[in-house]
């Protein structure tokens, strides 16, 4: 998210979104990761840290690549 608020100015340009869409795009990123924590987390208690952690990283890698083929 650090991130996010350090380039939305530049993508913000180039996307041509407006403050509304980028403010928006900024609340689905933290919606997701209080969905993250609040699915992943009991799960990493009970299986391990690094096998979800693994799990969350092909999740995130899938749904990239999808995003990147649209």
């Amino acid at each position: 998210m650090f991130m996010l608020g350090t380039i939305l100015p530049s993508l913000m340009a180039e996307w041509r979104i407006t403050a509304v869409e980028a403010g928006v795009f900024s609340s689905y990123g933290l919606f997701g990761m209080m969905i993250g924590a609040l699915v992943f987390g009991p799960l990493a208690d009970k299986f391990g840290r690094k096998k979800v952690i693994l799990i969350c990283t092909v999740i995130f890698s899938v749904f990239t690549f999808i995003g990147l083929c649209r």
